[in-house]
């Protein structure tokens, strides 16, 4: 062991370690969350009805499903690699992950056809999660180079 390892991981508070493995978990479940539902809406395309009329040209409507399946798996890759980055106290980290959290949240809205409020409840706790770990992050950003 060399002294700059020691020396960075005694750099890492206790508490920034706890958030990012709490962090870490919540991106897991996020990029299962997604996968599961690329190959459910890749699948069910016709039964599941994800697009609104007029959001997406008409030729593209009937692929507004898989459309949203693969921006939302991409979205969380991308939170994922920001947790990554977070990890490794890189501040740029912080800011894809925020970014791409907030994304994620405004899609179903834009491509999703069911009503606005019965959306808005089943996402709640989801927002809540995120909104507190973006808070939280940037609360810690004094701890990333």
């Amino acid at each position: 062991m060399t002294s700059e390892y020691i020396q960075s991981y005694q750099e890492r508070p206790l508490q920034y370690k706890v958030l990012c493995i709490m962090a870490f978990i919540f991106g897991g479940f996020t990029l299962i969350f997604s996968l599961f539902f690329l190959i459910l809406g890749g699948i069910q395309n016709d039964l599941l009805e994800f697009t609104r009329p007029g959001i997406l040209p008409q030729s593209l409507e009937p692929l507004g499903g898989l459309i949203y399946s693969i921006s939302a798996f991409v979205l969380s890759v991308v939170a994922f690699v920001g947790l990554i980055q977070i990890w490794n106290r890189v501040r740029l980290g912080f800011w894809i992950f925020s970014i791409s959290m907030l994304l994620f949240l405004i899609l179903p809205f834009v491509f999703l056809k069911v009503p606005f409020l019965w959306l808005f409840k089943t996402l709640s706790p989801f927002v809540v999660i995120a909104g507190l770990f973006i808070l939280l992050f940037h609360y810690n950003i004094r701890h990333m180079e």
